[in-house]
């Protein structure tokens, strides 16, 4: 039990040390589908939060589910792109890899994305990302839902459904930690 309480205290101590603060965080599992909805108060920025969440080509520095990230299908324009990623996620000794190639569309202060089923290990999926400028920071909503290719065992999905709760926030506390406002264009980073 000790155990327990100490590995939630660390997955809670950097958001809490990174000032995320979140307001609502729904993940579930229901019809072959997992669905998120999240709201959260972020220290950081919105130019960067924006910044870090279409640095498509480093996506794993704010996910650690991805394990490769890339813009596969640039617009002249910059703002609609396609990009591929490649996630791992393990619980215990069940890992999964999924590839997904989403048509991405930037605004100002919005980020949506829908999958293409044909290159993706996804029926369908869609996610929306909005920004907004807050007192003291940035209001990040998300709302997320995809439809996976294989099917599991609904102990084995409600499980992944509780990973992508606990990703979410761990992405959350990576992008206080690099949100520096000290240097708001670092790394070189291809961002739209």
């Amino acid at each position: 039990m000790l155990k327990k309480i100490v590995a939630i205290i660390a997955l809670l101590a950097p958001l809490a040390a990174a000032g995320a603060s979140v307001e609502e965080l729904n993940v579930a599992f229901r019809d072959g589908a997992y669905r998120a909805q999240m709201v959260a108060q972020l220290e950081a920025s919105p130019r960067q939060v924006r910044r870090m969440l279409t640095d498509f080509d480093n996506l794993e520095r704010i996910n650690a589910s991805v394990k490769e990230s890339e813009v596969v299908a640039p617009n002249s324009r910059e703002t609609s792109v396609r990009v591929r990623t490649r996630v791992r996620n393990c619980l215990a000794i069940f890992c999964q890899e999924l590839t997904r190639v989403e048509a991405v569309k930037v605004s100002r202060y919005t980020i949506r994305s829908r999958i293409i089923p044909e290159k993706s290990d996804f029926e369908e999926g869609k996610s929306l990302w909005l920004i907004t400028p807050s007192a003291g920071g940035t209001r990040l909503e998300v709302r997320l839902h995809m439809v996976p290719e294989s099917e599991l065992p609904t102990f084995a999905a409600n499980l992944m459904a509780r990973d992508l709760e606990d990703k979410l926030r761990q992405t959350l506390a990576r992008i206080e930690q690099q949100g520096s406002p000290a240097d708001p264009e670092r790394s070189g980073s291809r961002a739209f």
